[in-house]
């Protein structure tokens, strides 16, 4: 009877080891996906939310501060995480292409990340990924590998495994695993797209917060690894959605960071790809990032003022973007130059007194004060308002702010328009750049030559020949991603005010003809740097000397003092007994 009954307890033993091992299937409505974004459906989506939400806490916990400046920091001197580098599953699979590469490699501690897929034996897995073709790494999981911020269960987590690589003969590599933990751009990245999957409002933060840890890992340049572009236009896609989060701000915010981040082009082919659902709910589909960003974006921005303005501007060249900016550069500055007149006229005015400024400071070398009262009283003999070239400057800030947001705007038109060698006004240009750094040195030196002030100081003199020439090579590299149409705009800009300067120099009064009282007074830009520019203490507003100022305001505390004295005794007298 017992042999009988084998047979039926083994065949139910292997049914039931069968719908044990049944393997996940992928969600409907995913094809074309990569891998890392590509969700099961088991366990349920709300267990997987729960095993990802706990692992994002250990992620926080033990990298607070992800996608911040002190993450960066800590990056670029070495500190702060593993000292183990993260190779590219792709690299360890052209490896074997790369013997040399493979044998530097052979016995190293790295770090790998993906999807685990453990197999038959508990102690073996399989690292996946497939944003640019499926590729895998094996992992040996010993019983000494430590393992932190995990669940018990590991099959079809985002993790990142740190240990020795082994080569083998066959060119394979075998990572043994010290140490096994969440990869925290992946499990943010997974977490936004089971969000997406069951219209969570959360969606467009876990993508965000996918990008902050992706930029938080430093990696140099587009890897297997990097879906920061995918994270970054989907939180917008999300944001601009009208059935979702429905906010324009929010979605234009993101687009415009992932379009300066992720924009690139290298001899013409894009860097950055996403992926996007075709709109009739089909595939998905492989695209740049600049193609996914272009057309949401317009439809955001092109009803502002602004991008209409430089839209007009741009069809009054014929559709040439780059003519267009350069006009809307040359009339943004005619449009200022009462301004800019008026900052070059004060300008020009204390050069004229540069000569009995340096006097004074050769006479009153040991007192400051002493130069300070009269320097206030030699200009309001002359009228000249030594402040008068500061407000104008800060009347013009708010118009150009503006009109570069405008810029901004109108980058989505940008990606066809060339100009001279210049073949994409949306991609970054070094040539440009270079040419609009030179401009910057040029605007440098004829600030400088418009203050009179650092002549007369040799310290304040050699801080701004220093300026003049670090802050253009600053920005040099700071702007070095910055799409071309910015520098031409921005040099377009410099010339105009350059010129404007040339031309004011040449039909201005000469520089030996000394200005007189009320000059240049009247206008309300006038009434109003004069009144911003009077000293505190009354300086200058009587012709009595310092001198006489010195002992006036001497003997009047001498008064004082002294009227407090009888004060203090009458009031005594008053209180004495018997008084």
């Amino acid at each position: 009877m017992r042999l009988r009954s084998l047979p039926l307890v083994l065949s139910l033993l292997v049914l039931a080891a069968g719908a044990l091992t049944v393997s996940a299937a992928p969600l409907p409505g995913q094809q074309g996906l990569p891998l890392e974004l590509t969700i099961q459906d088991q366990p349920s989506l709300n267990d997987q939310v729960k095993t990802l939400q706990d692992m994002m806490v250990w992620v926080q916990a033990s990298q607070p501060q992800a996608g911040g400046i002190m993450d960066k920091l800590k990056g670029l001197v070495g500190g702060g995480g593993s000292k183990a580098p993260l190779i590219n599953l792709s690299t360890l699979a052209d490896a074997g292409q790369k013997p040399q590469a493979l044998q530097q490699m052979n016995g190293k501690l790295i770090a790998v990340q993906g999807l685990l897929q453990l197999g038959k034996d508990p102690s073996t897995g399989i690292l996946a990924s497939d944003v640019a073709g499926q590729v895998s790494c094996r992992l040996s999981l010993g019983a000494a590998m430590a393992k932190e911020g995990l669940p018990a269960k590991l099959d079809w987590l985002p993790v990142r495994a740190e240990g020795l690589a082994q080569v083998e003969a066959n060119g394979k590599v075998t990572v043994t695993v010290a140490k096994l933990t969440p990869a925290p751009a992946l499990v943010a990245l997974r977490l936004g797209r089971i969000y997406e999957v069951l219209g969570e409002q959360k969606t467009a933060g876990a993508y965000q917060a996918a990008v902050d840890y992706y930029r938080a890992a430093m990696a140099p340049g587009p890897t297997v690894y990097d879906f920061s572009p995918f994270a970054g236009t989907e939180a917008g896609h999300i944001a601009a959605d009208p059935q979702k989060l429905n906010n324009a701000k929010v979605a234009v915010g993101l687009y415009n960071a992932a379009w300066t981040a992720y924009n690139k082009q290298v001899n013409g082919q894009p860097l950055y790809f996403t992926w996007e659902r075709s709109p009739d709910g089909g595939d998905w589909k492989r695209l740049a990032v600049g193609d996914a960003i272009a057309g949401p974006l317009k439809l955001l921005v092109q009803d502002g003022f602004w991008y209409k303005l430089v839209d007009s501007f741009v069809m009054l060249c014929g559709g040439s973007a780059a003519w267009g900016l350069l006009l809307l550069a040359v009339a943004t500055r005619v449009l200022v130059y009462p301004l800019t007149k008026k900052q070059l006229a004060s300008a020009r005015d204390m050069q004229r007194l540069q000569p009995m400024m340096k006097s004074l400071q050769e006479k009153h070398k040991g007192d400051k004060q002493k130069f300070q009262e009269e320097f206030w009283k030699l200009c309001q003999e002359h009228g000249v308002n030594p402040l008068g070239g500061c407000l104008p400057m800060v009347v013009q800030m708010p118009l150009l702010y503006f009109v570069y947001m405008g810029v901004r705007a109108y980058m989505p038109n940008l990606g066809g328009q060339s100009f001279l060698w210049v073949h994409s006004l949306a991609q970054p240009d070094i040539a440009l750049l270079i040419i609009y750094t030179v401009s910057q040195v040029a605007f440098g030196k004829v600030t400088q030559q418009q203050n009179p002030s650092a002549a007369m100081d040799p310290q304040q003199k050699q801080q701004q020949q220093m300026m003049t020439y670090m802050m253009p090579v600053m920005f040099f590299f700071l702007f070095q991603s910055f799409p071309a149409a910015f520098m031409l705009y921005w040099l377009g800009t410099n010339v105009a005010y350059l010129g404007q300067t040339l031309w004011y120099n040449h039909t201005a009064t000469p520089l030996d003809v000394m200005p007189t009282k009320g000059s240049g007074q009247g206008s309300w830009l006038s009434r109003l740097t004069g009144s911003l520019s009077k000293p505190e203490d009354g300086a200058g507003s009587d012709s009595s000397s310092y001198e006489e100022r010195k002992a006036a305001a001497e003997g009047k505390l001498t008064n004082k003092a002294d009227a407090d004295k009888k004060r203090k005794k009458k009031r005594w007298n008053r209180t004495r007994p018997g008084s």
